[in-house]
């Protein structure tokens, strides 16, 4: 039976390139197929019956609306992680700043700066929250926001994180804090400063160059 269902023609074929060699039924030769066949072409040119190829060229051509797509690309990372170093080394190797400056006036220095570095946090989420934009990563951004403390610097959170930490180095006498705060900066700048300026200028265009031209990068108006 078998070689008789090879042998005849229009019924039965082998497929050759299977990794198993299957039997299967001959569509080509019957007449009520023949002008989907000959469709068949043109519509794989125009994009059906391709369909995974499809998606996989497009997802690879697709870029995500977002300045960052690592959930560690974050502030909380960039600053929070280096002030724990600091901690780590101030048990180890301790020093303390000069003995020349007063103990009273660190603290107070410290405290006040404390005040302001959280002050700009709060403020920067609130105008965050009130237009609807993301702090996360992976999330686009909408609009360009110009009011509150964005009037006086492109980057109030990472400006009241390091204002934040510098207080709280002062006045608990913790020389290492500030020297893995300027670390912090340092990255801050280039993983997360310049990527952001990047995706918001070529989202944006003349609108965010406005913004960029007058208003400084850390504080100040130009």
């Amino acid at each position: 039976m078998r070689e008789n269902r090879l042998a005849q023609p229009g019924r039965w074929r082998v497929r050759q390139r299977s990794s198993v060699n299957l039997i299967l039924p001959t569509i080509g030769a019957r007449s009520d197929v023949q002008p989907y066949i000959a469709l068949a072409p043109g519509l794989r040119k125009a994009g059906w019956g391709d369909g995974s190829d499809r998606f996989h060229r497009e997802s690879q051509t697709m870029k995500p609306d977002s300045a960052h797509t690592s959930r560690w690309t974050i502030g909380e990372v960039v600053f929070g992680l280096p002030f724990l170093a600091s901690l780590v080394l101030h048990f180890i190797w301790p020093f303390s700043f000069p003995p020349g400056i007063p103990r009273q006036a660190l603290i107070l220095a410290g405290v006040l700066l404390g005040i302001v570095g959280m002050g700009f946090l709060v403020l920067a989420r609130r105008e965050f929250s009130r237009y609807g934009q993301p702090t996360d990563p992976g999330q686009p951004t909408s609009r360009i926001i110009r009011t509150g403390v964005f009037a006086i610097s492109r980057n109030p959170l990472y400006l009241g994180a390091s204002i934040f930490l510098l207080g709280i180095a002062l006045a608990f006498n913790l020389p290492w804090s500030v020297v893995m705060l300027i670390i912090s900066m340092a990255i801050c700048h280039y993983v997360l400063i310049l990527p952001e300026e990047q995706y918001l200028s070529a989202k944006f265009g003349s609108e965010y160059e406005t913004y960029f031209a007058s208003v400084n990068r850390w504080l100040g108006r130009k």
